[in-house]
């Protein structure tokens, strides 16, 4: 990662596992409370993440995981260097692209919309991305964008049709996410709203 996708667009902050020298700069996360009234998890979400394990703030703050490299959830990173990553895909960043046009098309076209057995909710997926709709509202809603919802409220994504790529990170994990009132949602339409993007 740091060779082919970091070292080219200039991604100083965005590790798959930190080395040790930057674990200073590293904000330490917290876990916000649960709401009241807040849905009680799947069983498949026990088992997918045993109630065993510490609370994710706790469990992510450990030095042995912020060292580990866990594609699937362990990404530490700015919310500069998400963007900037996101904006590779959507329009390149200084001559470079990470996927032509036609692969980044391919990305964006719905593979699934189904129930996702975990979170109980329906998600439209791509290739390796979320798509826009009702449970990733933090995404754009142009038809071409495609991104992430992060773990406890974070969002990157890249729309292509509007050249606009967001990165937004936080320490504070909020669980579930709510999205008439989840920080990323606001801060996505605010985004659109002044850029004039419906």
């Amino acid at each position: 990662m740091q060779e082919e996708i970091c070292a080219p667009l200039g991604l100083h902050n965005m590790f798959l596992g930190i080395p040790d020298q930057v674990e200073g700069r590293v904000a330490r996360l917290e876990d916000a409370p649960l709401p009241e009234g807040a849905p009680v998890p799947l069983p498949l979400l026990e088992k997918a993440i045993p109630p065993q394990l510490p609370a994710a703030a706790a469990l992510f703050n450990r030095g042995d995981v912020r060292r580990a490299s866990i594609p699937a959830g362990g990404g530490i990173m700015n919310a500069r260097d998400l963007a900037r990553f996101y904006a590779s895909l959507a329009t390149g960043v200084d001559g470079v692209r990470l996927l032509s046009p036609k692969r980044i098309a391919l990305v964006a076209r719905e593979q699934r919309r189904d129930m996702d057995q975990v979170l109980g909710l329906e998600i439209r997926k791509g290739l390796g991305y979320f798509l826009p709709g009702a449970n990733a509202e933090s995404l754009s809603v142009s038809p071409s964008s495609f991104g992430h919802p992060g773990a406890g409220g974070s969002v990157g994504y890249a729309d292509p049709e509007n050249g606009l790529a967001v990165g937004f990170a936080k320490t504070r994990l909020v669980s579930p996410i709510d999205p008439k009132t989840a920080a990323g949602v606001k801060v996505t339409e605010r985004i659109r709203q002044v850029l004039g993007i419906r």
